[in-house]
């Protein structure tokens, strides 16, 4: 890490009140659309920059509804390019370009008055209405590891290690979705099958859960990380600890979990980014012996 390079991001970007004009501008609707897009922030003429279009006079931040303006041009592949509190144009970051020297930081706008602070899709930094996150994993690998194999008695450490690295997949994705994990798939896939397309067995992947993920309904696999439904619409009895104050994803995960028997657990992720595991069992504490 070069710290005269972050001193001198901190130095350029602190001094605008970053922080406010980025969550004014998330707020703003254009045209009664919320404002998605991304921004980085570099150096004027670095020369890592691409630019598609440069303004002759910049967008300043502190005119919020003009940058929000500006915004409705950024996409996945083009971003606004700014520094010093000011829109320079539209561009994107070369390929060659080298993160470790650690000069080029990206915002996100994710949703209306919700955005992202990253450094090379490293999220440093997650505000949600004017409240700050920093970044931190929603469980350890170690617990969500033993919640598993104490959920499925017959898998392996192997399948325990296949679904962490789903579940990582699953909470770096910028939209809600559900994987539910269950000992009988194979004969659940069939029983709702009016409500979800059952599918020939195949092995889930990060690849093939971030194209999946993005239809309604919930991903079903079995302990093996097999995959044997998608978009399925669960049923399931209504439970004592549903609740309207959480999402619906949320809810129908409990009532699945709780209304058939054992050998089930679900992992919600939710577009607010938060992560829920259905159910998540105390930890298990190995008592002191003299």
């Amino acid at each position: 890490m070069r710290i005269p390079d972050m001193l001198t991001a901190q130095e350029r970007y602190t001094t605008v009140g970053l922080f406010q004009r980025l969550n004014i501008i998330s707020s703003l609707l254009y045209e009664r659309a919320k404002g998605t897009g991304s921004l980085i922030l570099v150096r004027p003429n670095h020369p890592d920059v691409d630019y598609l279009v440069r303004f002759q006079k910049p967008v300043p931040f502190h005119e919020p509804r003009w940058a929000r303006k500006i915004l409705t041009m950024a996409g996945p592949e083009i971003s606004l390019i700014a520094s010093g509190g000011r829109i320079l144009g539209l561009g994107r970051l070369k390929p060659q370009h080298d993160p470790s020297r650690f000069d080029s930081f990206t915002i996100i706008f994710l949703d209306h008055y919700e955005w992202e602070f990253r450094h090379d899709q490293q999220p440093l930094l997650y505000s949600h209405y004017r409240e700050p996150r920093l970044p931190q994993p929603p469980i350890s690998q170690e617990r969500f590891r033993s919640n598993f194999l104490r959920i499925f008695r017959n898998a392996s450490a192997r399948d325990a290690g296949r679904l962490w690295g789903l579940f990582e997949a699953g909470a770096s994705l910028n939209h809600g979705s559900m994987l539910v994990v269950a000992e009988d798939a194979a004969s659940e896939a069939a029983r709702l099958s009016d409500q979800g397309p059952a599918i020939r067995p195949a092995p889930m992947t990060s690849a093939l859960l971030e194209r999946v993920s993005g239809i309604d309904g919930s991903i079903l696999l079995d302990p093996s990380g097999t995959c044997r439904a998608i978009g399925v619409i669960l049923d399931g009895e209504e439970f004592e600890d549903c609740s309207p104050a959480r999402g619906s994803r949320f809810n129908s995960a409990l009532r699945y979990v709780h209304g058939r028997g054992k050998g089930r657990m679900a992992i919600v992720f939710s577009d607010d980014r938060t992560v829920d595991i259905v159910p998540l069992l105390n930890p298990q504490y190995q008592e002191e012996r003299d």
